[in-house]
């Protein structure tokens, strides 16, 4: 299995009525001659049941969890309520804190 390296991110697209917890592959992500970031649509990965996940600190020197993704309750079952789509051992607010502060991170899928 392939690991990526890059970002994660609350993913929005039009028509959505809340956000997802994403991934953005660095392969995909270019810099303009002003370094303004630019994601493809190519290197953006949602987060799911079973995939291997790796977040570092935003310096990306530390690990703040390595892991296997388990959703509590099961992805089949949950509630659309974001608390609910976090893995279990993790509490809520520090799981969207790294997605909504873009943490480096690796993803096996």
């Amino acid at each position: 299995m392939p690991v990526l390296r890059g970002v994660l991110h609350l993913w929005r697209d039009q028509g959505m009525e809340w956000p997802e917890y994403a991934f953005q592959d660095a392969a995909f992500i270019t810099r303009d001659s002003d370094a303004r970031e630019s994601w493809g649509y190519e290197g953006l990965q949602t987060i799911g049941e079973g995939d291997r996940l790796t977040v570092f600190d935003l310096g990306g020197s530390t690990v703040l969890y390595r892991g296997v993704i388990s959703f509590r309750p099961p992805w089949w079952r949950r509630p659309f309520r974001r608390a609910e789509q976090t893995p279990r051992g993790i509490n809520p607010k520090t799981w969207d804190g790294w997605f909504a502060r873009n943490h480096p991170a690796a993803l096996e899928i």
